[in-house]
């Protein structure tokens, strides 16, 4: 193999002969991989950052790899690590150019930008130093295990295979067995990651006497309960757009209350981040909701008018009213005791029989962790002391999101005990003693716990302290020290708290918008949006033009995520596959005789139309009064395809569950609960793709019009006709 040669004219002795240039091709690999996870974290994003690494790392590797042992300065040396840095500096902004975007717009490159490290690997190729050769044998074994599933789901998608409709989901089995091994890797790099930022804050608290003030917890209750909002599997409906189109994000929120009888009220946007400013889009299902209990809602974002270049969409999702609870064990003993112990040597645990000297608090799942506890391992009491004894209690955040505000905390305090002034928390919070229940309605009437503290915040600075780990400190008091103590070497005494917050979490996904050829824009000065599937003009005959419509449908329904053959039957009903009319006279209504289709594929003012006010429009009949999606006309039977395909995707999104759990419940209200079908069916039964079906049609019920509350029968009707073009979409 060969090997980095050094030295220049010196004599370009090898480092992986030279025992003294070993460290320093050692060291140049460990920065080099640093730098690069930098890179991988930051998502590419920070320019001057980056820069300036890349430049002190190429000035590192010129002076002390490639120039070593060179009397003088050898310029020669710095080609090739000026060649490298900038090489990895400037290949993931290749997506920012037009001309490249035909591969760089794809799941597979943004891969192999990240897997493909050129430093690191020229480094365990050439290095030749023992390090460098296990790094390499990692580096095979990360290949085998995560390389090659990853290159072949992201092959997968960016050739639309993962959108392929599989009738065993193979390809979807597979994809969630990897995406589950990842994210567990995830998990260890992200513990991995925090490790030294966590060591710094415990020697800074150490350092400012805060050591013993912050307070670790474990989860004790519902361990392994995602409890909580939470946002995954955000992705981009298409690997790649053209200008002018309309980008479409996915992404699933899973949200899972603790207590059932209080929903979490979330608040939904989604936006590009620009500077200190933000362009909000368009998000579905609307931007408020409740959520009670466990639900799953699919997310959309759809993004209007983006500039060619690559962007970062980002899904936020801010919930409030979400509880944490927790609770202390503290151990408390007569002072002049503990101080009698003390003296004699005598380890007061050992003499009062307890074995668990570090209990720790333990706090409900989700985002925040609730620490509770007292300054020593055993609170030494009595009547005549003057300094009272004290708890605290440390809020922190436990996720990637953010805390927004903490909007109440309340305390439990064991029978004895008071927390005796408005101000005994400090000059930050003003305290005043609630009713049980609201700490809990079933601590309502614990015979153990007699008072409940309401701490609400006088200062201002609130939102700020709300997204640093803080810690409070309340001054108890004592009402009879040997009542409170009873019979027993140590009491054993349990504080309880509960805090509600309001918590904002985002995730997000990368596209890159391609300009437009010139190849690209059709006739009548339509520009064309994604892919183009039919051709400038439609066959003469009828039956070879329906399967060139079928092809379209079959294209944009796979995109979609939506049945071929339900999208078809929906076209049979409609129109019969008609768009455009040869006799404008005879464009009402969608009986074949009243409309003789022509071969054209965008028709203004002779496109099919129903007797409706607004009129529904074209091959899919859609209302005139909605907007296109993701294209510009109606009347071009291929910008109508596109955009019936999306409603229907977007009314499963939106009624997958059932009118009555919809968004715009309260719009549709009255027909979701009195309107049936012939059959005698309400609304409301409607789910999944019936329910995508009512709501493309519309959700009014006319008494005179059977096929209007039929509808979603009459499509079903015609589905399995369609089914053979499923299996080769």
């Amino acid at each position: 193999m060969t090997t980095i040669a050094v030295g220049g004219s010196a004599g370009g002795s090898a480092i992986s002969g030279t025992a003294r240039f070993m460290s320093g091709v050692n060291v140049l690999l460990f920065v080099t991989i640093v730098v690069h996870l930098i890179d991988v974290i930051t998502g590419y994003q920070a320019f001057a950052v980056r820069f300036f690494l890349y430049f002190v790392l190429t000035i590192y590797a010129w002076l002390v790899v490639f120039n070593r042992g060179a009397a003088t300065l050898d310029f020669g040396a710095a080609k090739l690590p000026l060649a490298l840095s900038l090489w990895m500096f400037l290949i993931p902004y290749a997506a920012s150019f037009p001309w490249l975007n035909i591969i760089t717009g794809t799941e597979t490159f943004i891969f192999l930008v990240t897997f493909i490290p050129a430093w690191p690997l020229f480094l365990m190729l050439t290095g030749g130093t023992r390090t460098t050769k296990i790094a390499l044998i990692l580096y095979i074994t990360a290949w085998l295990v995560i390389g090659f599933p990853t290159i072949m789901t992201t092959l997968g998608n960016d050739l639309g295979l993962a959108k392929a409709i599989i009738p065993v989901d193979t390809f979807k089995t597979i994809y969630q067995g990897y995406d589950r091994f990842t994210k567990g890797l995830g998990v260890i790099g992200k513990n991995l990651w925090d490790l030294p930022v966590n060591i710094f804050r415990g020697v800074i608290r150490a350092a400012s006497g805060e050591y013993y003030d912050y307070y670790t917890g474990s989860v004790d209750k519902n361990v392994q309960e995602p409890l909580g909002v939470y946002i995954e599997k955000v992705k981009a409906a298409d690997p790649k757009y053209y200008e002018n189109d309309v980008v479409v994000i996915y992404g699933l929120l899973k949200a899972r209350t603790l207590d059932t009888t209080i929903p979490i009220k979330i608040s939904y946007s989604c936006y590009e981040e620009d500077g200190e400013n933000k362009k909000l889009f368009t998000a579905r299902p609307g931007t408020t909701f409740n959520v009670e209990s466990f639900d799953t809602i699919d997310l959309e974002c759809n993004a209007h008018n983006l500039p060619v270049g690559g962007h970062t969409i980002k899904l936020a999702a801010e919930f409030e009213d979400f509880p944490t609870y927790g609770y202390a064990k503290v151990y408390f003993m007569d002072r002049e005791r503990l101080r009698s112990l003390e003296k004699e040597g005598i380890d007061p645990f050992k003499f009062g029989g307890i074995t668990d000297k570090n209990p720790e608090a333990k706090y409900t799942n989700g985002p925040v962790m609730l620490g509770m506890g007292t300054a020593g391992e055993i609170t030494g009491i009595s009547n005549a002391q003057t300094v009272p004894p004290r708890v605290g209690i440390t809020i922190d955040n436990r996720w990637k999101g953010e805390v927004i505000e903490i909007k109440e905390l309340f305390i439990q305090v064991p029978e004895q005990v008071t927390i005796p002034a408005k101000d005994s928390c400090g000059p930050r919070y003003e305290v005043t003693e609630v009713p049980n229940k609201e700490f809990s309605p079933e601590t309502e009437n614990d015979p153990n716990y007699k008072l409940t503290y309401k701490l609400k915040r006088i200062s201002p600075g609130g939102k700020e302290e709300a997204k640093t780990p803080h810690t409070i400190f309340c001054n108890l008091r004592i009402t009879d020290v040997k009542d409170f103590l009873g019979s027993t070497p140590v009491a054993i005494k349990y504080f309880r708290a509960k805090v509600n917050y309001r918590y904002k979490i985002t995730d997000h996904a990368s596209v890159t918008i391609t300009k437009l050829s010139k190849g690209f824009i059709p006739s009548q000065g339509i520009v064309a949006v994604g892919s183009a599937y039919l051709p400038e003009k439609l066959s003469e005959d009828y039956n070879e033009r329906k399967l060139q419509i079928i092809e379209a449908v079959k294209k944009y329904a796979v995109e979609n995520q939506v049945p071929v053959s339900l999208a078809l039957a929906v076209i049979d009903i409609e129109s019969e596959f008609r768009h455009c009319c040869k006799d404008t006279s005879k464009r009402a209504g969608n009986d074949p005789n009243k409309c003789e289709p022509t071969n054209e594929k965008y028709c203004p003012g002779k496109t099919l139309k129903s007797d409706l006010n607004p009129p529904s429009i074209g091959v899919m009949q859609i209302n005139s009064a909605n907007s296109p999606i993701g294209c510009n006309s109606l009347e071009d039977i291929e910008c109508n395809i596109k955009t019936g395909i999306s409603m229907l995707r977007q009314g499963y999104i939106l009624y997958k569950n059932g009118c009555r759990k919809a968004a715009n419940y309260e719009s549709i209200k009255a027909a979701c609960e009195n309107c049936k079908t012939g059959q005698g069916n309400f609304y409301h039964e409607y789910r999944e793709w019936d329910a995508a079906l009512r709501a493309y049609n519309g959700w009014g019920c006319p008494s005179t019009y059977l096929e209007a509350v039929n509808y979603v029968g009459s499509v079903n009707s015609r589905i399995a006709q369609y089914k053979q073009y499923e299996a080769s979409s």
